[in-house]
């Protein structure tokens, strides 16, 4: 019995461990990415990007003030970039109506869309939520955000 609690105790001392007060594992937020469609971690240690796809959009999370020997990283900025050039009067409305995300157009005049999110001090739940906003978001700005 003493031996399966303390199997236990550590187990969820594990699971803990990928969250903490100076970060997130880069190993949680990809579990997480996966949670919600096909991930892949890129990059170099310390210089890590996630390229996924949530409900049929292609997006990056780029994974910042990183650790590359604990793995922890501190923030991370979600991106999206869509082939169609955006309307500058529809990108303002949505911004000004958005609850999370900023669209932009870049130097080609195509529709982008980001979103930071803090990683230090955070938990699973948190993190979920963060994801879960992004695919809102994306959602949103697909529907909403870019001109006909």
């Amino acid at each position: 019995m003493e031996r399966w609690l303390a199997l236990g105790l550590l187990m969820t001392g594990a699971a803990q461990a990928q969250y903490g007060p100076q970060g997130t594992k880069v190993d949680a937020v990809l579990a997480m990415a996966e949670r919600y469609g096909d991930a892949e971690l890129l990059g170099e240690p310390g210089d890590w990007y996630i390229e996924g796809v949530m409900d049929g959009l292609n997006y990056q999370v780029v994974l910042m003030d990183c650790n590359k020997g604990t793995r922890y990283c501190g923030n991370m900025y979600f991106w999206a970039s869509w082939d169609v050039e955006a309307d500058q009067e529809t990108l303002n409305a949505w911004n000004a109506d958005a609850l999370a995300g900023k669209g932009y157009t870049d130097d080609d005049g195509l529709a982008n869309l980001e979103m930071w999110a803090s990683l230090k001090g955070v938990g699973r739940e948190y993190l979920g939520a963060v994801f879960d906003q992004w695919g809102a978001a994306m959602a949103g700005f697909e529907e909403d955000g870019l001109a006909e």
